[in-house]
């Protein structure tokens, strides 16, 4: 791949994490293969809202302490008698899109 650009890669943390604590696992899960982040240009979303302390596993609090950061989340999960209900759900997909407006285009995305 010599001479040719980076792949850029949009990277969505998961509940409880964030960009910081993302970026370590994925240096720590290509820590064998280091090549493969060579070809990549990765750039992380920050979920728009904070989780409370309080509502966060301790496990998952533990690595935002160790890599910095607080736990963010993209809805808050609701389970009732009629099911289950996922608040600002859509004010977060509007997030995301306008994101990838602005800083895009995208070769792909990274989820975890």
């Amino acid at each position: 791949m010599e001479g040719a650009s980076k792949l850029r890669v949009l990277c969505f943390h998961d509940e409880a994490q964030n960009p910081l604590v993302m970026a370590k696992h994925l240096e720590m899960t290509f820590a064998d293969d280091a090549e493969v982040l060579s070809h990549l240009e990765l750039s992380y979303i920050q979920a728009p809202l904070d989780m409370g302390e309080m509502e966060t596993d301790p496990d998952e609090l533990s690595h935002c302490k160790i890599f910095g950061g607080t736990p963010r989340r993209w809805y808050i999960c609701t389970v009732g008698e009629l099911g289950e209900r996922r608040e600002h759900l859509q004010e977060s997909v509007d997030f995301a899109f306008d994101w990838v407006r602005q800083k895009g285009p995208w070769d792909g995305l990274c989820g975890s």
